[in-house]
């Protein structure tokens, strides 16, 4: 995630797995990790509850606006439309 860094999206869902903590908002990727309105608020609200825990996970929701049925419409549209491009075109390093 560290090329990502600087990188900001304005509507994300942020959730902790198994918590019920859930936050929608803007998100920015940082060198550290993930920062913005959304994970600050989580981490908010989930200060007690998430207090003395040594692992965890977050889970991110990019596109929190569309529905399953909405988001498999865009992609098959988008796949019809350009067949031969690639969701990804670049190998991420770790």
């Amino acid at each position: 995630m560290r090329d990502l860094a600087g990188v900001s999206v304005e509507a994300v869902e942020a959730a902790v797995p198994g918590t019920g903590l859930r936050e929608r908002g803007a998100l920015l990727l940082t060198h550290w990790g993930l920062s913005g309105p959304a994970i600050l608020r989580l981490s908010a609200w989930g200060a007690r509850e998430l207090h003395g825990s040594t692992t965890g996970s977050t889970s991110l929701n990019w596109l929190p606006h569309l529905g399953t049925e909405a988001l498999a419409a865009e992609l098959e549209s988008r796949r019809e439309a350009q067949p031969a491009r690639l969701v990804v075109t670049r190998r991420w390093r770790r």
